[in-house]
C-alpha cells in the first residue's frame, strides 16, 4: 500500500514540473508573484532537478536563461529531497 501511495506522490510531483514548467514558458514574467517568490524559486530547484535527471537539458536551460532575465538574484541549486527521493 505504501510503494502505491509513495508511486502517486512522485506521478504527481513529476505533472506537477512540468505545469509549473509549461506555466512559466507561456505567461513568463507574468507567472512570478512577489508574495510567493521563496516559493518559485524553489519549485524552479525541484524541477531543474527532476529535469537534470531525466537529461532534459533544454529545459534546464531556459529555466537558467528565465532565471537570469527575471530573477537575477536567484542561483538555481539542486534539490536533494528530488535527487534521493524520486526514482526514474
Amino acid at each position: 500500500m505504501k510503494k502505491k501511495v509513495d508511486d502517486k506522490l512522485q506521478e504527481n510531483f513529476i505533472t506537477g514540473c512540468y505545469e509549473g514548467y509549461d506555466t512559466l514558458t507561456s505567461m513568463g514574467e507574468k507567472a512570478l508573484s512577489e508574495d510567493d517568490l521563496p516559493s518559485i524559486k524553489k519549485a524552479i530547484n525541484r524541477m531543474n532537478t527532476l529535469f537534470i535527471m531525466k537529461e532534459e537539458y533544454e529545459r534546464c536551460g531556459w529555466l537558467k536563461r528565465f532565471c537570469e532575465e527575471h530573477l537575477p538574484d536567484h542561483k538555481i541549486e539542486l534539490d536533494e529531497e528530488v535527487q534521493t527521493k524520486i526514482i526514474l
